[in-house]
């Protein structure tokens, strides 16, 4: 038999789960409302599916700078400070990423 404890967490767990699939439901939505809206033709997709290449390899790159720059004997998520220093990581994995890109796109297009 299920402790009260239990069940309370097993329902926390249900209705954060429904939630999340409530919140990238309707972010999915807006964002298909989005692209018919602008009725982007080849070249704008083709622009769309670059940029959510390198916002993919952002990620990547920022989890794992993550992933080696935090302390491995405590969850990292848990302390108000390390959520800074995640941010700050990510932000800058996302700034030089971009300028990556940019250099690119400069050599490439610029002669």
């Amino acid at each position: 038999m299920l402790k009260n404890i239990d069940l309370s967490r097993y329902y926390l767990e249900l209705f954060q789960q429904i939630e999340n699939v409530i919140k990238y439901g309707l972010l999915v939505s807006a964002m298909a409302l989005l692209i018919i809206l602008l009725k982007p033709e080849k070249s704008e997709i083709n622009t769309i599916y670059l940029v959510f290449i390198f916002e993919f390899i952002s990620i990547i790159l920022s989890k794992i700078a993550i992933y080696f720059l935090s302390d491995k004997t405590e969850n990292y998520f848990l302390n108000k400070k390390d959520n800074i220093t995640n941010s700050a990581i990510i932000l800058g994995v996302h700034i030089c990423t971009g300028l990556v890109i940019l250099g690119v796109y400069i050599a490439q297009f610029s002669f």
